[in-house]
């Protein structure tokens, strides 16, 4: 596997082999069975990564943004990069915006279910993380509540 930084011979906004050791996962993102891992693999092997997943930057190392279950794949197949569009963190946090005010507007209508508004905050919670580029676990007030910082409700 490459130790290379991530910043290191790639040209941000653009697709990038990315190492899969420098990449960090959301202890939020959402889990998936190893039969959903493997049927993923088995598609990947066969048709090859249709899909980039994206990162960000986050010192000299990348943050999944979207993408868990390719990489999940990738990684089961036993490849050590993955083709991946790379962001600034600051390019990131530009994008987000619409995203989180498309979920704020979302979250004000009243036939949302429980299951949508909970994927909506958690949405919102990976968002807000990944542009403030750290993982709640960098806080130890996160570690103990679970929260993130911001949410629709303080929007």
């Amino acid at each position: 596997m490459s130790n290379r930084k991530a910043s290191a011979d790639i040209a941000f906004g653009s697709e990038a082999m990315v190492p899969l050791s420098l990449v960090d996962l959301s202890s939020d993102q959402r889990k998936y069975s190893q039969t959903t891992i493997q049927a993923m693999a088995e598609n990947i092997a066969v048709f090859g990564q249709r899909q980039a997943i994206e990162v960000v930057t986050v010192g000299d190392r990348y943050q999944l943004v979207f993408g868990k279950l390719r990489f999940e794949a990738i990684s089961f197949l036993g490849q050590a990069e993955i083709r991946a569009n790379v962001k600034r963190q600051d390019e990131f946090s530009a994008q987000v915006t619409p995203r989180l005010v498309s979920i704020v507007e979302n979250m004000a209508r009243s036939e949302l279910t429980k299951l949508d508004r909970s994927i909506a905050i958690a949405d919102w919670c990976a968002l807000y993380r990944a542009a403030q580029g750290r993982s709640k676990s960098d806080s130890p007030s996160h570690r103990q509540s679970g929260e993130c910082r911001a949410s629709p409700q303080s929007a």
